[in-house]
């Protein structure tokens, strides 16, 4: 099972939205149960939902992954929240030569 990582953005208009449910605003139900579904399948499989072409691929993230290439002279795949190097006990996020096919394909 993975862990699931979401922005502070995100956690807030979460809490909003889990406010309105309880309050009983039918949508907001709605849309609680589809987030929280989803979350549950992402812990399961970390792939599962839709790909974003690479056309669709925000220039932000782009220019992000372009400093993040810059920052650790590396593409490394796993960060933490704070965008420093996922590591662990049982896991650390090391180099490999396949960010530069992914880094490339973005340009």
């Amino acid at each position: 099972m993975f862990r699931v990582v979401s922005t502070e953005d995100f956690d807030k208009q979460f809490a909003e939205l889990q406010k309105r449910a309880r309050e009983g605003d039918t949508e907001s139900v709605y849309l609680v149960k589809i987030i929280e579904k989803g979350i549950e399948k992402l812990k399961f499989n970390y792939k599962y939902g839709d790909h974003v072409s690479r056309e669709k691929i925000p220039k932000e993230y782009i220019e992000k992954y372009s400093e993040l290439i810059e920052k650790n002279g590396n593409y490394l795949e796993v960060f933490d929240p704070d965008g420093t190097p996922f590591k662990s006990a049982f896991y650390y996020a090391d180099e490999g030569m396949l960010w530069a096919a992914n880094y490339l394909a973005l340009q």
